[in-house]
């Protein structure tokens, strides 16, 4: 999958907001995603992976050269031309978009990087139960934008999840209020069940 048929898989828009960023509905809850530009980030990525290329092809290339030398020199610096490499292409293939998905049914909040391909790497699960609001800071310096807060249980400061115009965020605030209400019900309806 591309990273341009991404909107297809996951649902429909339901607001569009600031430059880029995007609530979108899915069976389980909702994705917000646009909090950093597509492009940037598939730019970013595809530098780390011909960076790492570029590292693994000077390993090979230095047993091409008619370099004199210690054996043991040469192989300690293959290695870890190799290793350098390998690392960096396994960090660039991550991804850099960052994303934060509120699952309603499982009562989660993930904190999540996609790559070009489109594939999630989940960096950090919250339970929804430690969500105690979600709410907008207004800025204080006229024509900024504002930011979309997550205030958890047991943490002084808040988690920003998003930033944008106030109007354009009000919309994205009331539906991912409504999720964690509704993962709150079900999950004071299973304690009592229990």
């Amino acid at each position: 999958m591309s990273a341009y048929s991404t909107s297809f898989w996951y649902g429909r828009d339901l607001a569009a907001v600031g430059e880029g960023l995007r609530l979108k509905n899915t069976a389980w809850g909702a994705r917000l995603t646009g909090l950093t530009t597509v492009r940037t980030a598939n730019l970013l990525e595809a530098s780390l992976k011909v960076l790492a290329i570029f590292a693994v092809l000077l390993a090979i290339a230095l047993w091409a050269a008619p370099v004199g030398g210690v054996l043991v020199a040469r192989l300690a610096i293959t290695v870890g031309f190799l290793a350098v490499g390998m690392a960096i292409y396994q960090y660039g293939g991550r991804g850099f978009r960052q994303e934060v998905e509120f699952d309603g049914v499982r009562g989660t909040i993930r904190l999540v990087t996609r790559n070009a391909r489109g594939t999630s790497y989940v960096r950090r699960r919250i339970p929804m139960v430690e969500a105690e609001s979600c709410y907008l800071g207004r800025s204080k310096t006229p024509g900024a934008p504002s930011q979309l807060y997550l205030r958890l249980k047991g943490r002084v400061s808040p988690l920003a999840i998003g930033e944008g115009d106030e109007a354009e965020l009000v919309p994205v605030l009331e539906r991912l209020a409504e999720i964690v209400k509704s993962a709150r019900r079900r999950n004071t309806i299973a304690e009592r069940a229990a």
